[in-house]
């Protein structure tokens, strides 16, 4: 806060002496990065498992979390078909206060919302680095290297999909809780 006050009287007082050009470009610099870091700092990112009732199933969700709460929505997974209950796996990127206040809108409607707890184990005694699971993966979570030819696994990317516990053939890949 006090680097927020010190751009701030820096821009008064340079209005006053009437030097706004010259420090202008520098002053509008740290107000951005300013800026940039409050966005950083309250943004989150959480992937949900919401599971609709059957009469929900055409609530324009997505939809309405972008519109009302300013909330991205990306589809993980989805299996949702008329008059059965939905499955839907998403990650949900936006402000945190928005992003809980669109989750408790979601549970208000009678959806049931479940924060994903999981991830991707690999057991490297089991994976023989044949490669199979890069080819399912859609964020390039999975990528084997060139220099050694060894399975490589980026967390960060990685969205649950799960495609790629499926797709070993030899089963060294798999979730935990």
């Amino acid at each position: 806060m006090g680097f927020a006050l010190g751009v701030l009287w820096r821009v008064e007082v340079s209005c006053i002496h009437g030097q706004t050009e010259p420090h202008k470009p520098a002053i509008l610099k740290e107000v951005a990065a300013l800026k940039t870091l409050k966005i950083r700092a309250r943004s989150v990112r959480k992937r949900v498992t919401l599971i609709f009732p059957r009469h929900l199933v055409n609530v324009p969700l997505t939809y309405r979390l972008a519109k009302d709460f300013d909330v991205a929505a990306n589809i993980v997974r989805a299996r949702v078909a008329p008059n059965e209950v939905g499955t839907l796996v998403v990650e949900l990127s936006g402000d945190i206060d928005q992003v809980e206040a669109g989750l408790e809108w979601v549970q208000s409607l009678g959806i049931e919302v479940t924060e994903r707890a999981k991830e991707i184990q690999i057991d490297p005694d089991l994976c023989v680095d044949c490669g199979l699971c890069t080819g399912v993966c859609p964020t390039e979570a999975l990528k084997i290297s060139a220099p050694s030819w060894k399975l490589e696994f980026s967390r960060n990317r990685c969205v649950m999909c799960e495609q790629c516990v499926a797709t070993c053939p030899v089963g060294a890949i798999s979730t935990s809780l």
